[in-house]
């Protein structure tokens, strides 16, 4: 089909770029941030979208990950400290 790119070529991953959104799972995982910081959006700002799997779900709050890292790393205090209490709560 003519105009198709290849398979290796039609995927980019998003996770890599700065911008990209995600969603508060992810956050609360890789940020170590807890529901309530979260949810108010004084502290992290977010959209709020509907759920792609259906209506009855709860909407998703989507943050963008490069403020989540920087909200991370002020809580932390750095990059090794944010690293330093993930390995504690393991």
């Amino acid at each position: 089909m003519p105009g198709r790119l290849p398979a290796d070529e039609r995927y980019v991953p998003r996770r890599s770029d700065p911008e990209h959104r995600r969603p508060a799972d992810d956050c609360a995982l890789a940020a170590l941030l807890p529901a309530d910081e979260l949810k108010d959006e004084t502290i992290l700002p977010h959209l709020l979208r509907p759920n792609p799997h259906g209506g009855t779900f709860s909407n998703m709050m989507l943050y963008l990950r490069m403020q989540a890292e920087e909200f991370a790393y002020k809580k932390w205090g750095s990059e090794q400290g944010l690293d330093d209490e993930f390995d504690r709560r393991e």
